[in-house]
């Protein structure tokens, strides 16, 4: 029996769905690949927990039955269906049946114990798991005597759990490709000060010895920053949530050695708001590596609450499966044959941060330079009709073409974007970009001729490599973490690099100026894929050399490279 469980564990690692950790040892815990089976009392009869999970894009759908067997009376089973966001640590119940109902505390309870039973996945407080139970009634005083009769054997249940789960979390990190970034800890009770206005950077005008009890923090992070940060709690009878003026760096040694420079702000009257510095309620203590100086976490939300047996919280990487995102899409205008545009396309693109600081206190608007710079790779055709510029050598001496028809015969590309300005406008939910984009294009060339007898051979069949550089400017639109909008326009040079072609340059039109316009919608389907569509044209900067213009529509998917297991929008019955 013990090795069979022992195989159902491993084929549930395998399959990427993290239970909770085969407690064979215990004769009232029972665990099978499909429900888990928790008895919180040493009586099984009386009263148990059955927990099962499957996966819906980001939200984890838990179905718990509470079964009540009163001695006087005849048994009901209480079923509660619960939707729990494992990004926002927040549930809801979206279904359920039995009697009683609930009230607005039992289902505080059942949250609470989801989200105990969701954080065994790489951070559990594994006290909480039971520890919902003793605060929160989850049936009538009548009939709750079976629930909460023995608090000894809770203790023991939550300390034989935490045992089993630090072997499990010990054996789990070898399976798990996120590498840990560091260990965040937060403070129970912090000092406040008073300013007479929001501006952080004001002197304060009165040190008060008034100290707020800290309820939860929750934190965002992006790009190496903690963009925003809210933090819940209490000052005497008053509950207050305070919160960053602007981005906070994670990524490296001087941001974080900064954080008491870093004011949080609650804001209590027209005139007076509340602060405390950001050091005083976290230390961030980063995970240090080898040939790595990058200490900031994978981009997320995470929550934090200092009311719990325990004060700090892992933050990992982001996976090594996500590392490195890959665009495959095709052109829908290239369903015609009779044109050049690549049937099958495919784009490889890395965003590196490289400076995250945002000099500045504006809420509407900050400025970053110098923040990232992006590698690019991309395959433009793969199937052969088409592939190749047919060139028009009047003397078979030099090729002629002109620019767009460069553009239309990209073929393969390598190239590096760098970032020179960023501004941020949180207010409008856009970034603006202004970057300098350096390219090297290759480009097929053939030509035939005749001879006397009227047979065909090729006179040119060769690759031709096109520099192409200049600026991008770029304004990124986020109305939803689910949807956008890009808009993207470049102005770009054109020069023939390869040694053994040489091009007829056919005045303005063969290296002239290049305008290009794009827009890219996408959205998102799965926690690591996009859906995503691109229109775009490019024409000459000066169109009185020529009107000629090339027009792309792509659509297309977006997905993780290493990726093993793709997210599939699946709901595995539980019953």
């Amino acid at each position: 029996m013990t090795r069979l469980m022992l195989f159902f564990f491993n084929i549930w690692i395998l399959l990427g769905v993290t239970p909770l950790k085969a407690l064979s040892s215990f004769n009232y815990v029972k665990i099978n690949p499909n429900i888990s089976k928790i008895n919180i009392l040493e009586e099984p009869e009386h009263h148990e927990i059955i927990y099962s999970n499957s996966f819906l894009f980001k939200q984890r759908v838990f179905t718990l039955i509470f079964q009540q067997l009163p001695a006087t009376s005849q048994p009901f089973t209480n079923k509660v269906i619960l939707q729990y966001n494992r990004e926002k640590e927040r549930g809801h119940i979206i279904g359920g049946n039995g009697c009683p109902p609930l009230t607005e505390t039992q289902e505080i309870g059942i949250v609470q114990i989801c989200a105990s039973l969701v954080k065994l996945e790489r951070e559990i407080l594994v006290t909480s798991l039971v520890e919902p139970l003793k605060k929160a009634s989850l049936f009538t005083s009548d009939t709750s005597d079976y629930l909460l009769k023995d608090d000894e054997s809770i203790n023991n249940l939550s300390n034989k759990i935490r045992d089993e789960f630090i072997n499990f979390q010990q054996n789990q990190l070898k399976l798990i490709d996120a590498p840990i970034a560091g260990i965040m800890q937060i403070k129970k009770d912090v000092l406040l000060e008073e300013i007479n206005n929001s501006f952080f950077g004001s002197k304060t005008t009165d040190e008060v010895e008034e100290k707020f009890v800290v309820d939860s923090v929750q934190i965002q992070v992006e790009d190496g920053n903690i963009t925003n940060l809210h933090a819940f709690g209490s000052l005497g009878n008053e509950t207050m949530m305070f919160y960053n003026h602007s981005p906070i760096g994670i990524s490296n040694r001087n941001n974080i050695n900064k954080w008491y420079k870093s004011y949080l702000v609650a804001k209590r009257n027209d005139n007076k708001y509340k602060t405390m510095h950001l050091s005083d309620l976290l230390e961030y203590i980063p995970n240090l590596t080898s040939r790595s100086d990058d200490w900031s976490p994978a981009d997320g939300v995470y929550v934090l609450k200092p009311n719990t047996s325990r004060v700090e919280r892992t933050l990992f990487k982001a996976a090594s499966s996500r590392i490195l995102q890959a665009r495959i899409y095709s052109d829908l205008i290239g369903v015609d044959n009779d044109r050049p545009n690549g049937l099958i396309q495919l784009e490889v693109e890395k965003k590196i941060i490289i400076n995250n600081t945002t000099p500045g206190t504006s809420s509407f608007m900050r400025v970053g330079f110098l923040n990232y710079f992006k590698p690019t790779l991309s395959i433009n055709k793969v199937e052969e009709k088409n592939k190749a510029i047919n060139t028009r050598s009047e003397f078979l001496v030099k090729p002629k073409i002109d620019a767009i028809e460069i553009v239309s015969h990209i073929n393969s590309s390598i190239g590096l974007e760098v970032n020179a300005v960023s501004i941020f406008i949180p207010a409008l939910k856009s970034t603006l970009h202004v970057d300098y984009g350096v390219k090297i294009n290759r480009v097929a060339l053939v030509d035939s001729s005749f001879d006397s007898s009227n047979d065909t051979y090729k006179v040119l069949d060769t690759n031709l490599n096109i520099l192409a550089h200049g600026l991008i400017f770029k304004a990124s639109i986020r109305p939803d973490s689910r949807f956008g909008v890009d808009l993207k326009f470049s102005r770009s040079r054109l020069k023939a690099v390869s040694d053994d072609v040489e091009v007829v340059k056919i005045g303005n039109t063969t290296f002239g100026q290049l305008s290009s316009y794009e827009l890219l919608g996408w959205a998102k389907i799965t926690e690591s894929s996009e859906l995503f569509i691109r229109p775009q044209i490019t024409h000459l900067a000066k169109k009185e050399v020529s009107n000629k213009s090339y027009f792309q529509m792509q659509v297309g998917y977006q997905f993780d490279i290493f990726s093993k297991n793709r997210d599939k929008p699946l709901i595995k019955q539980v019953f």
